[in-house]
């Protein structure tokens, strides 16, 4: 049982931040409404060791057929631009995904990890212009 996962629990519920329990003792989902993207959620992976977290937001971005070459280079773009996340394509769904892994302090996980939700946020709402830019251009 992850002791980091009822620590950051107990943050997110504290401070208010609606969340969701996945699994339990390992995986919480969280989702913010954004300024460009109405919605991005982050599902943070508690690992066993209790010093590791695993942040994802799968299906950030869906993309049609024919977009895989520019999403690819929106991706590095983005890489090279970006601390604290990075992107890649799953080119089996034609989704983005956004991802962050972090080393945590047991006494101040939630903190922690709650810092690093509101940075994929911030920059997956930041990024998704450029993802839409791409999409869009003939």
């Amino acid at each position: 049982m992850a002791m980091t996962f009822k620590v950051a629990k107990a943050f997110f519920d504290a401070q208010g931040l609606k969340n969701q329990v996945i699994k339990e003792d390992s995986v919480l989902r969280v989702g913010f409404n954004a300024d460009n993207k109405d919605q991005i959620e982050v599902i943070v992976i508690f690992d066993e060791n209790d010093r590791t977290v695993a942040l994802r937001s799968f299906h950030y971005v869906k993309y049609p057929d024919g977009k895989l070459d520019a999403m690819y280079r929106v991706c590095s773009q983005l890489n090279n631009s970006f601390r604290w996340v990075k992107f890649y394509v799953n080119e089996e769904d034609n989704s983005i995904t956004m991802a962050d892994d972090a080393v945590v302090q047991i006494e101040s996980c939630g903190e922690e990890i709650s810092e690093l939700v509101l940075r994929m946020v911030s920059i997956g709402d930041d990024a998704y212009p450029k993802f839409m830019q791409a999409i869009y251009a003939s």
